[in-house]
């Protein structure tokens, strides 16, 4: 967390408060601001932050809102989290529970759940944190709340990752991964290939830890993650740094401040600035370690981050000793020791001791030098242990991979014995057949001339007829290279259309033109889509329509708006005529903007749900949006728009089919038609 928000920010924080407090206001609205308030504070100055969330809680109370008091035990209780104060975070972790389970609100019971496990792993007691994260999944999964059930494996792989049960770490983290990939949540992958990559490092899979890295790297770019980025440069600098390439670690820590000083992220910048620091004093520049260092304690200090201050102080009194600063060197070796020990980081508390033992030998403190020379000993041998699990651990992990590539070959082996079986009876089989007909032919030797010149005729026939096919093999090639070509100029040339009308939009002012502009780029974009995938699948008579719409409702909906809401395309795969498929495509991208300009205020939780099913030929496609509804009375037949007139045409004329609209809890289209192309 950052100890100090931002003043644009700050803004915006106060403006929501003064928002809040004034009852002039609608009470949702009120409540809406007094939460984006509290969500700014808490993440930024958590005292502040817990002040606030009181008052919302009170507010909810007295306004008889249960799930905005959910709401606030979670902020009240990630308050304290983040002040260290444990025992009243779980206290309100725990009522925010209580309050879910009582409204059978299973998604906030969930996030409750995993509140508790965060907290109790922050008290260091893993086996607890634990339940509850499991607690978490099971919930998830019994419910289908797959983001929840994401976050928990994930939490889960941590906690056995610190644990170091590194095998059932990686399983944990690979299953969040496959969930994720399953799912398209993208914003999950540059952290999870993070911590598969953190957990192949420690166990010294390089080549593989690195591949994770430049993933994380990769997707943190993708979805416009400063942080992950900056994180993921920062393994990668951490991994150089563990196979000695010092100057390849010095350019991603290079390309990482500069990632951290544009977007002002203080911590990421104190840390790196500890890993600079930690490579000159290596090469034994102190100098410039020391500036980096210093620099390094005071960011940490200034966003009260506690994270790696302890190795920087240690750190930073190792520089100091080097220097011959042994009074500088003491304060700081013991202010990060003590940390150390509060934070049981194993290679800050085993430099600590060794500085300290090297310090109090020179000082000639003998007894505090040999107490410290001890404890330094049997911190050293758990490291030996513990590097040795992660050699079995290593070993283990190659060996099944081994064992998978044995089962392969014997599979392998397998098979092409039973081919080779298969041969040798279509061999003999063969074989018998031949010994026959020239029985056959010796018995009916009066037949030898007919038979000779059927045989003749035959091979004649079959030569004829080969040729024959092979002018037909190669025509309908040409001719699917052709089909081929076509859909991809089709597409290509739809591409520069609609950059056209991109490029034409930008540089037009008037804005009726411009909305214009941009919706004809959009509906060529979704035609687009349709020749993309003929062209990808090699197939153009049929379109998988579920994953055409989705494609349609992704293209249409944006980032922004998606975190507003339920936007999702819910049927198995069903192919259907192309023709049909593009008139479908019309109608839900109509219908899609139809929602979005009128169907809710801006404020509104948005969801649009498309319901696509099959039953012996015939098709159901089922359009739900929670909006503001159809006028009463309403018929498509009758509506004077033109994009509900198309729509009705469209349905009648082109895909052969019926509609039917409703207007209960939002605006609701269901269409009828026949998969196959008949009346």
């Amino acid at each position: 967390s950052r100890a100090q928000i931002a003043l644009d920010t700050k803004y915006k924080m106060d403006s929501m408060l003064v928002y809040a407090q004034d009852e002039k206001h609608p009470l949702e609205s009120r409540m809406r601001a007094y939460h984006g308030a509290t969500n700014i504070a808490i993440y930024g100055e958590p005292q502040l932050g817990i002040q606030l969330a009181f008052s919302y809680l009170e507010a909810a109370q007295k306004n008889e809102d249960p799930l905005r008091a959910i709401f606030a035990y979670h902020f009240i209780g990630t308050g304290y989290l983040l002040a260290g104060e444990l025992e009243e975070a779980l206290i309100y972790h725990e009522r925010g529970l209580e309050l879910s389970r009582a409204q059978k609100d299973f998604s906030r019971e969930a996030e409750a759940l995993a509140d508790l496990g965060i907290v109790y792993s922050a008290k260091g007691e893993l086996e607890t944190s634990l339940k509850y994260q499991k607690k978490c999944l099971n919930v998830s999964k019994q419910h289908d709340l797959k983001v929840s059930w994401a976050r928990a494996l994930i939490n889960i792989g941590e906690i056995q990752e610190l644990r170091g049960d590194y095998k059932a770490s990686l399983s944990s983290f690979e299953e969040a991964l496959e969930l994720c990939l399953t799912h398209n949540y993208t914003g999950f992958y540059p952290a999870i290939y993070a911590k598969l990559g953190d957990v192949n490092l420690t166990i010294k899979e390089y080549a593989t830890a690195e591949k994770y890295f430049q993933l994380s790297k990769k997707w943190s770019i993708k979805v416009s993650n400063t942080g992950k980025h900056i994180q993921a440069l920062e393994k990668l600098g951490q991994l150089d740094q563990e196979l000695n390439q010092d100057e390849k670690a010095l350019q991603h820590y290079s390309d990482a401040i500069q990632l951290a000083v544009g977007g002002k992220l203080h911590v990421h910048l104190a840390r790196i600035k500890y890993r600079i620091a930690s490579i000159e004093t290596k090469r034994n520049e102190l100098a410039k370690a020391r500036t980096n260092i210093e620099e390094s304690i005071h960011l940490f200090q200034q966003n009260k981050a506690i994270g790696d201050l302890d190795n920087a102080y240690i750190l930073s009194g190792e520089i100091y000793y080097k220097e011959g600063d042994l009074v500088k060197s003491k304060i700081h070796l013991e202010k990060g020791y003590e940390l150390a020990q509060k934070s049981n980081d194993m290679k800050a508390l085993l430099a600590g001791r060794y500085y300290l033992y090297q310090l109090h030998k020179k000082l000639g403190n003998n007894t505090l030098s040999l107490h410290y020379y001890e404890q330094y000993n049997q911190l050293k041998d758990l490291k030996r242990d513990d590097e040795e699990v992660k050699k079995l651990l290593k070993m283990e992990l190659n060996r099944e991979y081994r064992d998978h590539q044995i089962t392969d070959s014997i599979n392998k082996a397998r098979e092409i014995e039973a081919l080779e079986n298969k041969h040798h009876r279509d061999k003999e089989r063969q074989e018998n057949k031949a010994i026959a007909a020239y029985t056959g032919l010796g018995i009916l030797s009066l037949l030898l001339a007919i038979a000779g010149y059927l045989f003749v005729q035959k091979r004649k026939n079959n030569r004829m007829l080969k040729e024959k096919n092979e002018v037909i093999e190669k025509a309908l090639k040409d001719k699917g290279i052709l089909l081929k070509e076509v859909h991809h100029r089709v597409k290509n040339n739809m591409q520069v259309v609609s950059s056209l009308l991109h490029l034409k939009s930008k540089s037009t002012s008037d804005l009726g033109a411009k909305e214009a502009l941009l919706d004809s780029q959009l509906r060529i974009k979704s035609m687009e889509i349709a020749h993309q995938k003929m062209y990808q699948n090699d197939n153009y008579d049929e379109i998988n329509i579920t994953d055409y719409c989705q494609e349609i409702l992704s293209l249409l909906i944006d980032r922004r708006t998606k975190s507003q809401g339920i936007f999702e395309v819910q049927g198995e795969a069903l192919f259907i005529d192309v023709e049909k498929a593009q008139a479908i495509g019309f109608i839900i991208y109509e219908l899609i903007t139809n929602s979005l300009k009128y169907a809710w205020d801006d404020a509104a939780k948005k969801s649009i749900v498309i319901q696509i099913t099959s039953d012996l030929g015939n098709v159901q496609l089922q359009y739900n949006d929670n909006g503001k509804g159809l006028p009463l009375g309403f018929k498509p037949e009758l509506a004077k728009s033109f994009g509900l007139k198309m729509i009705n045409s469209m349905v009648q004329r082109q895909i052969m089919g019926t509609l039917e609209t409703e207007s209960n809890n939002g605006a609701q289209f269901i269409i009828r038609f026949k998969k196959d192309n008949e009346a």
